[in-house]
């Protein structure tokens, strides 16, 4: 079923007070019902009935998880999802796409009236118990894996399935200010729906880099700082992120920066939380990811000192919007290993200390040790910012 419908004809979520940047509150606030946004269609994957986490799940449903204890964790959205596409057609609206994901524009709808269980579990997990919430139909993002239906890929297609498995069981237990909210995962999404998606608040001002672009103005050390506290939550789950980097942290409309996109992130010492579906961002890769023996694990090198390293190449990227190495005029990816392990770091030209304050390059700079037990910790960070 398609529906045609206007992007500024949707409501928001209503909160009886607004969060500031200092609160302590985790809620995502939508765009205004009067906030400008391209017209689109609405592609309809309503099927049955909405469950939350509590709920059993309809096992007649068509997914590229199969299984009781096969899918991902967390609340069933499939019935309250919308994927929007481009005007006039039917391709989806994609805002961003890696190298096994695609990020989806959606709406997600509900009200207090036929569904107060639902309202009150989407609120439980975007707001702080003082909010209350009447009426929710807001923008999301929903990202689904792709896959391929090709008999000689379907290993590909069991490690998606664990993939799926592993982020949506480690981001639905992460609750704060500056880690983005889980809202829960949809399902019959893809040209043979058959694909899962993964569902969380649309953060209207996008990554950390587009904010700053639009916005010259902005607290960019406030926003580094948003980042470091996300980073110490996470060292308080023992969770390791293992993909930072400035397109893995958003904006919310609050200015608040957020951690997001949790497919790399692990538990520390749990066991069956590894894949080798990895692409990294290479500059922002510490040495100790970067071994010349190509049989040694990378899961396991991973670390919460791996994470302040990227840390400290996200603060470069964010001050100079420049990328790490870019000084030193490399034209492929694959030269900057050798950068790294001959101890070469971004460089403090004059152009990059007009852009940075001294305090934060110096703790960059500590970022940036070669040997991870060096680095400080993310609660360090924090105490020397301030």
């Amino acid at each position: 079923m398609i529906q045609r419908e206007q992007a500024d004809t949707l409501g928001q979520v209503y909160h009886s007070q607004r969060s500031s940047h200092n609160t302590a509150s985790s809620s995502y606030q939508g765009p205004t019902s009067g906030a400008r946004q391209p017209p689109h269609d609405t592609i309809d994957t309503t099927s049955s009935t909405f469950s939350t986490p509590a709920q059993t799940q309809s096992s007649d449903q068509t997914s590229l998880v199969s299984g009781p204890h096969q899918r991902p964790h967390g609340a069933d959205l499939t019935d309250r999802i919308c994927i929007l596409t481009i005007p006039g057609g039917t391709f989806p609206l994609t805002l961003a796409n890696s190298a096994f994901s695609d990020i989806l524009k959606g709406k997600l709808s509900t009200s207090a009236v036929d569904d107060a269980n639902t309202v009150s579990y989407l609120a439980s997990i975007m707001s702080d118990e003082h909010t209350r919430v009447y009426f929710v139909q807001i923008f999301v993002a929903v990202k689904i894996f792709r896959v391929s239906t090709k008999e000689e890929l379907k290993q590909t297609a069991s490690d998606v399935n664990r993939r799926l498995i592993r982020e949506s069981d480690v981001w639905l237990k992460l609750k704060h200010q500056n880690i983005q909210p889980y809202l829960g995962h949809c399902s019959k999404l893809g040209p043979l729906g058959q694909s899962i998606g993964l569902v969380s608040p649309l953060c209207v001002n996008g990554t950390i880099l587009d904010y700053v672009g639009k916005n010259p103005l902005a607290n960019k050390l406030q926003l580094v700082k948003d980042v470091t506290k996300g980073l110490q939550y996470l060292d308080t789950k023992n969770v390791v992120h293992g993909d930072l980097h400035c397109n893995n942290v958003l904006v919310t409309e609050a200015g608040i920066a957020v951690l997001a996109d949790f497919g790399r992130a692990k538990v520390i010492g749990k066991k069956g939380f590894n894949t080798t579906m990895f692409v990294g961002h290479i500059s922002y890769m510490a040495p100790e990811l970067l071994p010349p023996d190509d049989s040694d694990d990378i899961d396991k090198l991973f670390s919460k000192k791996s994470d302040i390293y990227a840390f400290g190449m996200l603060c470069f990227e964010t001050f100079t919007n420049t990328a790490p190495f870019s000084c030193y005029n490399v034209s492929r990816d694959f030269q900057i290993p050798r950068l790294i392990h001959n101890g070469e770091r971004p460089k403090a030209t004059r152009d990059v200390q007009k852009c940075i304050p001294e305090n934060l390059w110096r703790i960059m700079e500590a970022c940036w040790k070669n040997a991870p037990g060096d680095r400080p910790s993310a609660e360090q960070i924090i105490q020397r910012m301030h």
